[in-house]
């Protein structure tokens, strides 16, 4: 099998008596030739490097673009997410994309030759595929259409590449500090201008933290955020008004659900196959990526997410000093339990924090609201046990033990929030 060679172009700019030297991708010898019904595509650039695949459970697969547009292979390079890099390069351009796996497999063909619909094309039987090498540094061979026939009618692919393979993604662009995007809520454009990230316990698994990211449209107060002893608690207590996605990303960088407020109405999707989410920084200091949906179609119908991020992340939370059994603060959790118990709203909205309470009394006439007074009567301790607290200013964190409604043995965490000199409940979380 002849395998054809790229050879490097380079273009020179002189200035100030100074050469500059800029890379593009390689062109090859024998440029790749692409028939759609009789007329053929001469793509003399190409491209190729190499991404894990979460279709191919993370295994890495090398992604090869063919072009009749040039390709900045230098600024690639420096790319986190190349694909989509290539995706803006090459607008308006005709295209071949052609992956292949580790073990040599074909994984797909998208066309967007003339037009083409750019979907991923599989199967067997229609081509040869044949490698001179494929490891992780360099791809080289030739992708044939077994029937030349084809050039007259149908598609033809005669695809030549030999290339070295870029090492590891890069950074990409610099995102600004903080967090800002749009959300797309049955069409209209929701602008999230503010945001504030931290890390806090994952309620699916006691033992790990989850990272908590939230936009919104309204101001954040971030060092009053910061300093609260509960920043869950804190971060809703600013968040009582406007519009609102939260993303909860598990231990593992993985998508927990993606919540948002969009005109009084609420949601919530999880899952996989409908969004990418980028993390290029994900540690105990900072958190920086992005999260965006896939389908263009959500942005008219549905929701659709574009959101980007760069935080440094608070370190632990100064809970305060600790707090003994039957004070201010166990008293007040235990009135709220027996106001619970006792099935009066509004006797129960008075020992809740105020945007709680808000919220509990919006809904009373809803016609699910008797199930969620329930469930919530269900859940609730009964006879608690005291653990331990702290207290902080006007926030304290409280622990119980004992057995819920339906005799399960339960340990919950209580906040509790300091307003006009009272104490009200502002959590109570089982894990």
């Amino acid at each position: 099998m002849r395998v054809h060679r790229p050879t490097n172009s380079f273009s020179f700019l002189l200035q100030g008596g100074l050469l500059a030297l800029v890379s593009v991708a390689a062109v090859a010898a024998n440029p790749t030739v692409v028939y759609h019904d009789g007329k053929a595509y001469t793509l003399k650039y190409s491209y190729a490097y190499q991404a894990a695949d979460p279709n191919q459970d993370g295994k890495p697969v090398t992604t090869v673009v063919f072009a009749d547009k040039p390709i900045d292979a230098a600024a690639m390079k420096i790319e986190f997410d190349r694909g989509e890099a290539l995706d803006a390069a090459l607008q308006g351009a005709n295209r071949i994309t052609l992956k292949i796996s580790p073990d040599g497999e074909m994984q797909g063909l998208a066309d967007s030759v003339s037009g083409g619909d750019g979907l991923m094309m599989s199967g067997s039987g229609w081509f040869h595929l044949d490698l001179a090498h494929n490891d992780a540094k360099r791809i080289e061979g030739r992708f044939l259409t077994d029937k030349a026939e084809k050039k007259q009618e149908g598609q033809f692919y005669d695809l030549n590449f030999a290339l070295d393979l870029p090492g590891p993604p890069g950074k990409g662009k610099p995102i600004a500090p903080g967090g800002a995007g749009q959300f797309f809520h049955d069409g209209k454009l929701i602008t999230l201008t503010s945001g504030y990230a931290y890390r806090g316990p994952d309620h699916f698994h006691p033992d790990q933290q989850m990272l908590v990211l939230d936009f919104s449209d309204q101001p954040t107060a971030t060092a009053a955020i910061n300093d609260a002893p509960d920043r869950a608690s804190a971060l809703e207590e600013q968040r009582t008004q406007g519009n609102r996605v939260t993303l909860n990303i598990g231990a593992d960088g993985s998508l927990i659900n993606a919540n948002f407020r969009a005109d009084g109405l609420a949601g919530s999707g999880s899952g996989s196959g409908w969004y990418k989410l980028q993390l290029r920084q994900n540690d105990d200091k900072r958190v920086e990526g992005r999260f965006v949906s896939t389908d263009e179609a959500s942005k008219t119908h549905g929701e659709f997410y574009d959101l980007k991020f760069s935080f440094d992340l608070p370190g632990a939370p100064d809970l305060g000093p600790a707090v003994a059994a039957g004070g201010e603060t166990d008293l007040a959790y235990r009135a709220h339990l027996e106001a619970l118990k006792g099935g009066n709203v509004d006797a129960l909205a008075k020992t809740m924090t105020a945007g709680n309470a808000a919220k509990f009394l919006s809904a009373r006439n809803e016609a699910y609201f008797p199930r969620i007074l329930a469930s919530i009567q269900g859940s609730a301790l009964v006879s608690p046990s005291y653990v331990k607290g702290n207290a902080r200013g006007d926030w304290a964190t409280l622990s119980y033990t004992g057995k819920d409604g339906k005799g399960r043995t339960a340990t919950h965490v209580v906040t509790l929030h300091r307003e006009a000199g009272a104490w009200k409940v502002g959590r109570d979380s089982s894990g």
